[in-house]
């Protein structure tokens, strides 16, 4: 959590489960290979607006475990396997 505190000082957020929409391109900073791979992903899988948004966050922290300053493919491709098979109920 320390890189996050760090990236969101001073904002009215601080951890990347609560980082605005509207800012999600400015911090999560994803590779141009990992926005084609979420992409696709909505496409292949049906995700809604929102659930591409949590995957999003959920790759951002990926990132930040391994230190890294962008989102990569294998953040983004992470997230996507922690997401549940089926129809969410």
């Amino acid at each position: 959590r320390a890189r996050q505190a760090r990236r969101y000082a001073g904002r009215r957020f601080e951890l990347n489960a609560e980082l605005p929409d509207a800012q999600l391109d400015e911090f999560v900073r994803a590779t141009p290979e990992g926005w084609q791979l979420l992409g696709r992903s909505v496409d292949a899988l049906g995700l809604s607006a929102r659930a591409a948004r949590r995957v999003l966050k959920v790759a951002r922290s990926i990132a930040d475990l391994a230190e890294r300053d962008e989102t990569c493919t294998e953040d983004v491709a992470e997230a996507l396997s922690y997401r549940p098979e089926g129809p969410r109920a």
